[in-house]
């Protein structure tokens, strides 16, 4: 059953109340950030909108323009890209929020689909020099550490961690020369 939402209760009411149904799924941690991202999202709105205070009239007149300004600004921000991208799902999700309490159209959403958030780029690791590899080998062959020889094994053959993890106890020999 869906709790009755007062749809005269200011935006800044209705996005604590937001944050608090999402608090039941969010880390502790992340509740924070929510705050700072829809506190931003109402700066914005107020600049937009040239008001003090933003009411339900201006998120019920919202339109994809406004949410299209709104990802401009928030791009041109100094902000890494993962960054920006959660702060627009998070503005997405409250405005989702909206539109299931009737409060916002759900075409208007159309400008926050996930195909126009910004991309983020998958970064590879950097494989290890040929020197870089030596010294590492060498550490790990003169290390007193019992972890040391397994490391050694992997960065020797290649193995998996799945597939060191699953040999059996007996299947490595120390020929007593290495």
């Amino acid at each position: 059953m869906r709790a009755k939402i007062n749809p005269r209760c200011a935006p800044a009411l209705r996005m604590k109340r937001f944050i608090k149904l999402k608090a039941l799924a969010l880390k502790p941690s992340s509740i924070p950030r929510y705050y700072t991202v829809l506190s931003h999202f109402t700066f914005c709105l107020k600049q937009t909108h040239h008001q003090n205070k933003i009411g339900i009239r201006v998120i019920r007149t919202l339109t994809r323009q406004n949410l299209t300004d709104y990802m401009v600004t928030l791009g041109a921000r100094n902000m890494a890209p993962l960054t920006k991208k959660q702060w627009m799902l998070i503005v997405r999700r409250y405005l989702f929020w909206e539109a299931d309490c009737g409060t916002l159209d759900e075409n208007t959403l159309k400008a926050l689909d996930t195909k126009y958030l910004p991309k983020v780029p998958q970064y590879l690791p950097r494989p290890l020099s040929g020197v870089e590899d030596k010294n590492l080998q060498n550490i790990l062959r003169h290390s007193i550490h019992p972890m040391a020889p397994l490391f050694l094994l992997l960065r020797l053959t290649g193995l998996r961690i799945s597939e060191l993890i699953n040999l059996p106890p007996d299947c490595v020999v120390d020929s007593g020369n290495n």
